[in-house]
């Protein structure tokens, strides 16, 4: 069913337009997109690295249990704090407290640092290009081919 469907399944049912209606139609069109946004991982033009990559590598890698490409070359997972909680709900199936509890055990023992935080996507973008082993996601509306390599489809 289609967004477009949703909300004038919802503005036009029983009892008409009411100011509640009206309410949640904006909250939903607000909220939508980064529910319902496809996401895509993005890696440096020069990583040679054989595209599309699986989930589970690109999960191996976000959660450091994999420190490195395939290729070899070593991988600087860039978490986006506005993507984040859906990013690693859509990967994991897990919401973003489990997360968060989880690289707090492995800093707390030493193991690994969770992937380092930009604000928005443009930065991370940003820093993928200026790094061949950078890898990280942002909406698939915003990837330009020209700037970096598109690595897998998370929908």
């Amino acid at each position: 069913m289609s967004m477009s469907f949703l909300l004038a399944l919802i503005l036009f049912s029983e009892g008409g337009i009411t100011m509640k209606k009206i309410i949640i139609l904006l909250l939903l069109s607000v909220f939508s997109s980064q529910l319902f946004a496809e996401l895509v991982i993005i890696g440096n033009l020069e990583n040679n690295i054989a595209a599309p990559m699986t989930k589970k590598q690109v999960q191996e890698l976000f959660m450091g249990r994999a420190r490195f490409f395939s290729n070899g070359l070593r991988a600087v997972p860039l978490d986006v704090s506005d993507l984040r909680s859906s990013f690693y709900q859509r990967l994991t199936n897990r919401p973003i407290e489990q997360i968060n509890a989880y690289w707090a055990r492995l800093t707390f023992s030493g193991h690994s640092v969770p992937p380092a935080v930009l604000e928005n996507q443009q930065a991370i973008i940003n820093a993928v290009k200026q790094s061949k082993g950078g890898i990280a996601y942002i909406e698939g509306d915003n990837i330009d081919d020209s700037q970096v390599k598109l690595l897998l489809e998370i929908k």
